[in-house]
């Protein structure tokens, strides 16, 4: 139906590139759900359901050509950096930025990973070990 709508009007149809692309998701074609959610970001720029959708997909996303990998992860950490600015409460988004700053900003990524340990103690009423510590490197248990 979405993909109808689209072809019927010759890409015009912002809420078709929407649909096709969560359809897209679906069947784990993630590099053309991509190219659909960046048609809808380039329209609805303000949109941050779309934001932390293409934010997502960029964090997770496998290419094998290195200039891809690094284009994906910068697409990823600007749309993701703009929708926490607005979502700071969003536990899943601060986990996918602070992925994708391990190596560019391994500081900032440890206070996304604090922060989302944080909201997901007051959230989701989780329990944490307290055995368990951060690093910058990686997460430990004792």
């Amino acid at each position: 139906m979405y993909y109808q709508a689209r072809q019927a009007n010759n890409g015009e149809h912002t809420l078709a590139h929407y649909g096709l692309g969560q359809m897209l998701i679906h069947r784990g074609e993630y590099d053309e759900a991509i190219k659909c959610f960046e048609v809808v970001h380039q329209r609805l720029p303000n949109n941050t359901d779309t934001m932390k959708i293409l934010g997502s997909l960029y964090a997770h996303v496998q290419f094998t050509d290195q200039n891809q990998i690094n284009d994906a992860r910068q697409k990823g950490r600007e749309v993701l950096t703009k929708y926490l600015a607005v979502h700071n409460d969003d536990y899943e988004a601060s986990i996918d930025l602070a992925q994708l700053l391990e190596s560019y900003d391994p500081k900032r990524s440890l206070e996304l990973y604090e922060s989302a340990i944080m909201l997901l103690d007051t959230l989701e009423n989780i329990q944490r070990n307290p055995k368990c510590s951060i690093t910058l490197v990686l997460f430990t248990c004792q």
